[in-house]
């Protein structure tokens, strides 16, 4: 199952970060969001809503953004939400996992994700149906300095994964976040 679970999970990593590639690659510029860019963030309003009836779940985000989602064949799906004018944008990556509820903690991820580091976690609450973890990684497809939020509800292991610059932008987002 770990297996199965860690190839499951490269595979989502591996897909995000070609639709992200793609996303930066739209962009202006290949320097990522401009200061002002990054500076308007913790004044968006997440006024728009998306729904997804097949997992449950609800999200506001920005106007002038946009929500791709990708299925896979094992279940599971990444959603990107962006802004490609203001390079702004995180991608979601939701794989099954287990059976029901589990707390995620930093132990759970080092055993999925070997070369990972975890730093500055902190417990965050998914509404009535759990706890997750918030931290910020090495990760490599975001250029080596991410901004993360892991949970696990309903045998379904969600990744919301930003770049650190653009860790305003997750929080607003995960803040907006209800189950059905």
């Amino acid at each position: 199952m770990k297996k199965l679970i860690t190839l499951t999970t490269i595979l989502i990593l591996v897909l995000g970060g070609y639709a992200f590639y793609n996303y930066q690659k739209k962009a202006h510029t290949d320097d990522g969001p401009t200061p002002e860019a990054l500076s308007e963030i913790s004044k968006y309003k997440y006024t728009e809503t998306y729904v997804d009836p097949s997992f449950g779940f609800s999200f506001n985000y920005p106007e002038g953004f946009s929500v791709l989602q990708v299925p896979d064949e094992d279940g599971g799906a990444i959603l990107i939400i962006q802004n490609s004018q203001k390079e702004i944008g995180l991608q979601i990556a939701i794989t099954p996992f287990g059976e029901g509820y589990i707390q995620v903690t930093p132990e759970i991820i080092k055993g999925e994700m070997i070369d990972m580091t975890i730093e500055n976690s902190r417990e965050v609450s998914v509404g009535t149906l759990g706890k997750g973890l918030a931290f910020e990684s090495d990760n490599e497809n975001f250029g080596g300095a991410s901004s993360e939020i892991w949970f696990i509800v309903r045998s379904h292991l969600y990744q919301m994964t930003t770049y650190a610059r653009e860790k305003a932008f997750l929080q607003g987002l995960f803040a907006t976040w209800k189950f059905n």
